[in-house]
């Protein structure tokens, strides 16, 4: 897995955008359910993620089943209320996985 190119990609995205979606297998599809926790997330204050700390929390994380998955992706989002940027993993999957999930 390249850390440094998804880091890069993800913060781009999130300066441009303020929130993004990187797949880490290309061309997957499917519905995406979020499979962070307040305990499996980067939180920072502010818009500005850099790709040092992206990539540290993804390093720091590379061995957690969410980031195993096949259709895995990393996210990021910038809460104006809160002026917090997260970063988390989640999945593409079907939609009936995804329905429940949703539904725990």
């Amino acid at each position: 897995m390249n850390w440094k190119e998804i880091s890069r990609k993800l913060v781009n995205l999130h300066e441009e955008k303020e929130a993004a979606i990187v797949r880490l297998t290309p061309h997957s599809t499917g519905e995406l359910v979020n499979l962070s926790d307040d305990d499996f997330c980067l939180e920072i204050t502010g818009k500005e993620l850099t790709e040092k700390k992206v990539r540290k929390f993804l390093w720091e994380n590379r061995k957690k089943r969410a980031l195993q998955r096949k259709k895995a992706v990393i996210w990021s989002a910038y809460i104006e209320d809160e002026d917090k940027s997260y970063v988390g993993v989640g999945a593409l999957t079907s939609p009936e996985v995804a329905s429940r999930m949703r539904g725990k």
